[in-house]
């Protein structure tokens, strides 16, 4: 069973492409952001471009996004720098998706200060356990360069966890991955036809193309066990209960909503309110 209708699950993947590319175009310029920087960034826009859209709409969509501050140097217990939520109250399921950002650079992977594990690979043996219990999981690249040419510089390159696991395995290991190991995994995946865009894989995920379907305890749970992934994007249709508990789980984790995206979503609702007759 499918989370929300068509038209709303063609209009959030087109919208979160849209905004990938969007930045993608940015970095063209060598704006020398981080990986972090950029996830922040293209998730704001995501979040009041759907806000603004679906305000207009009987379709009782919202979105918001939840960030927290991890001490520098904390290596991240999941290896991923973000995780979408999303849940649809009217088939009682949801989903979970987490993803690894990297900025499409030279000597992008390092290993560990004091370790003789190199990062990424140190990243994908945590992100086993996430992968295990049905949560969508892949590797985001965030393009512009032109370090590659086997992917594009135009979007983000989105490699599937099961994709990437295979390569350099076993992990965690020593081995310090290249834009050639890169490029060796997309390929793989475009001649297994499992090259995705980011809007892509969250409307698959919408779909039950990838990803195990979640009760509302269960999306809950994970929060709860994982409260050390930078950045949150909840997208539901749920009752003011439910969304409240979601809330409290994300505060006492010690996440707060993302307060610069307050002005924009209440003048993108003033916006629609003077439009209408």
């Amino acid at each position: 069973m499918a989370l929300f209708n068509e038209e709303v699950r063609e209009e959030i993947c087109k919208i979160v492409n849209d905004c990938d590319e969007n930045y993608s175009n940015r970095l063209q310029l060598d704006l020398g952001d981080d990986e972090n920087s950029i996830t922040q960034k293209i998730a704001e826009r995501i979040t009041a471009k759907v806000f603004e859209y679906f305000l207009s709409i009987e379709e009782g969509i919202k979105i918001a996004l939840y960030s927290q501050k991890n001490p520098i140097g904390l290596e991240q217990e999941a290896g991923t720098d973000a995780i979408v939520i999303i849940y649809d109250h009217d088939c009682l399921i949801g989903k979970v998706c987490l993803f690894e950002a990297k900025r499409d650079r030279k000597e992008w992977d390092k290993k560990i200060p004091g370790k003789n594990v190199s990062r990424f690979s140190s990243q994908l043996g945590r992100q086993k356990k996430y992968h295990d219990i049905g949560c969508l999981v892949w590797e985001q690249f965030y393009n512009g360069s032109g370090i590659s040419s086997v992917r594009s510089s135009e979007y983000s390159t989105c490699i599937l966890y099961e994709d990437a696991k295979q390569h350099n395995a076993p992990h965690p290991n020593d081995t310090v991955w290249t834009d050639k190991d890169m490029d060796q995994v997309t390929t793989y995946a475009k001649v297994n036809k499992r090259n995705f865009r980011m809007g892509e894989l969250i409307k698959k995920a919408c779909e039950c193309t990838y990803g195990d379907q979640k009760t509302f305890d269960e999306i809950l749970q994970i929060l709860v066990d994982s409260p050390d992934i930078k950045d949150v994007l909840l997208i539901d249709r749920a009752p003011k209960d439910y969304r409240n508990r979601l809330i409290r789980v994300l505060t006492n984790s010690q996440y707060r909503e993302y307060e610069a995206l307050k002005e924009s979503q209440l003048k993108a609702s003033q916006a629609r309110r003077k439009r209408k007759p």
